[in-house]
């Protein structure tokens, strides 16, 4: 331990006893003053219930924040849906346009490498 813990000066106790009393006469100044309990009891409930409203408040806050981050990537994926839509469209024309270049008729199992290769060209004209 310290030596200065050990032989305490008693001028700075008494400025310290002088402090403290001093604050607590301030914080007792700036108490409320209550005429009952029940004055008293309805300021407590009534400051709990400003709490409550004013954590709700922000709480509805943070969802309606989150509501409209979610209704912007509905937004996104309706866009998307509509592009995939347009690209499904082009498809009918692009298996005709396919079907007429290659009419010759083939056995089965023959030409499968130009089928596949057919298939990418396509792949590639909706890209």
């Amino acid at each position: 331990m310290p030596l200065a813990f050990r032989n305490p000066n008693p001028a700075a106790i008494k400025a310290a006893t002088a402090e403290a009393g001093r604050v607590a006469t301030l914080a007792a100044a700036n108490m409320l003053k209550f005429r009952s309990p029940f004055e008293l009891s309805a300021y407590i409930e009534s400051r709990a219930t400003c709490g409550a409203i004013e954590d709700g408040l922000r709480d509805s806050g943070l969802l309606l924040i989150e509501q409209t981050c979610a209704s912007s990537l509905l937004e996104g994926v309706a866009a998307r849906v509509k592009e995939v839509e347009k690209a499904v469209g082009k498809l009918p024309i692009a298996v005709a346009a396919a079907s007429r270049v290659s009419r010759k008729k083939r056995k089965r199992g023959e030409g499968k490498e130009e089928e596949e290769e057919e298939e990418r060209d396509i792949a590639a004209d909706f890209g």
